[in-house]
């Protein structure tokens, strides 16, 4: 479990590279270099599964805020917040996580960049984005 941790300017980030299970919630991170809490590594490519990223916030990351690999399986991001990050506020890869009641504000690209196939448990909300779009491959409000 990694909870209720406060991060501040120019720190790294949270990762869940391998294992399963894992929660990760109620963090704060700001400003992160690059991403904000990123499940799954390319090289070499590895991911965990099963893991439940709930009620974190990330604000303006250098990337990212959050990212998941498509390494990764069966994850699921609920209720969890993305303010002015760099790139996308959500850049979900694979293909079996599961979005639900997630918050993408004033990113610079998408709020919610999911690949076809991701599942969409509703109440996602994306809004003031920089690609007009706002989602791709579920429906936000």
């Amino acid at each position: 479990m990694i909870a209720r941790n406060r991060s501040f300017k120019d720190v790294s980030s949270i990762a869940v590279e391998e294992g399963h299970g894992n929660l990760v919630a109620r963090n704060v991170i700001v400003r992160p270099r690059r991403t904000g809490i990123y499940l799954a590594i390319n090289s070499p490519p590895i991911g965990g599964r099963d893991n439940l990223i709930r009620r974190n916030f990330v604000r303006a990351s250098g990337e990212d805020a959050f990212l998941v690999r498509s390494e990764d399986r069966h994850s699921r991001l609920k209720r969890n917040v993305a303010v002015g990050a760099g790139e996308d506020g959500f850049d979900v890869r694979s293909r079996s996580a599961m979005l639900t009641k997630n918050r993408a504000l004033r990113n610079a690209d998408l709020g919610i960049e999911a690949t076809g196939g991701v599942g969409d448990g509703g109440g996602n909300v994306a809004r003031r984005n920089g690609d007009p779009r706002q989602c791709t491959h579920i429906v936000c409000r």
